[in-house]
């Protein structure tokens, strides 16, 4: 039994406008108070293309500092009913802004990609069969709407765009301390109330991984018959790592890897590093698979 592991360069290599790039275009046309927030606080490139990595990476000292106008001393002419309150509603603003708008976006734009240029595709497509599994990392429904795949043999592990209202999206990032290290008695209640924000944020915006794998332990279970699995249009990058660990445990252990290359393409990651045999792994362009 083959297994297809599906990244966004499928779907890129179909011509569909599926990179972060095309994302920033979409937000900067759509939503100039995300795309600002994003550019400001997020170390996302400049292409966008470290969008994930960088919601864990938020800066959000600058969110901070550049709403700390706000902190008004009590006792001080300009103190008013409102300034209990404004510094931390700023901050919980910018917060949202960048969790709940930004996943509210991402998902408007999946739901808006055209198909269509898949019908024809540009550069060489190995043959897709239908009888075989499907894990996939992309929300589009390529496989169902070009190759008529059904939906019982794709596992979408991120969510679809078609059936999930909600569609994974997030950083790996776990604090090792504390964010708010000034915390305790004699803190602004404001400052420390600006925190909980800063921590909702990070929890909000967190790929849970290890969760997802234990909910679709059913499903890793149904790969036992797995002897061949196919990568197609995926970076290999370690965010991703330990799904790739968790299928090589889950398949046939002499079970052979196939990697899909670009020309000149060099991967993120490695099948090695992921607990996989690399005297079963295997690398070859696509025009040769």
């Amino acid at each position: 039994m083959r297994l297809y592991i599906i990244g966004n360069g499928f779907d890129i290599r179909h011509n569909l406008p599926t990179g972060y790039k095309h994302f920033k275009s979409y937000v900067q046309k759509n939503d100039r108070d995300l795309f600002n927030a994003i550019e400001s606080y997020l170390p996302v490139g400049d292409l966008w293309n470290e969008l994930e990595s960088a919601l864990g990476d938020i800066d959000y000292e600058q969110v901070l500092d550049e709403n700390s106008m706000f902190l008004v001393s009590p006792g001080s002419d300009e103190w008013t009913d409102a300034s209990n309150h404004d510094f931390q509603y700023e901050v919980e603003q910018t917060t949202e802004l960048l969790s709940e708008r930004l996943k509210e976006k991402f998902a408007d734009w999946i739901k808006s990609i055209d198909l269509t240029p898949a019908l024809k595709p540009s550069e060489f497509i190995p043959p897709i069969p239908t009888e075989s599994l499907y894990f996939t990392f992309n929300y589009t429904n390529t496989l169902q709407q070009i190759y008529h795949i059904k939906d019982i043999n794709i596992k979408h592990i991120h969510g679809n765009c078609l059936y999930d209202d909600f569609l994974e999206l997030g950083h790996a990032f776990t604090p090792a301390g504390p964010i708010n290290k000034g915390a305790g008695p004699d803190q602004d209640i404001r400052i420390a109330e600006a925190y909980s924000y800063i921590d909702r944020y990070f929890g909000a915006t967190f790929k849970p991984v290890n969760e997802i794998i234990s909910d679709e332990n059913d499903y890793f279970l149904s790969l036992r018959d797995v002897n061949e699995v196919h990568v197609y249009g995926h970076s290999l990058s370690e965010v991703d790592g330990e799904y790739f660990k968790k299928i090589s445990q889950s398949i046939l252990p002499d079970a052979k890897w196939l990697v899909a290359l670009y020309s000149n393409e060099k991967k993120c990651g490695n099948l090695e590093n992921y607990g996989i045999d690399a005297r079963n792994i295997k690398s070859i362009l696509y025009e040769n698979i």
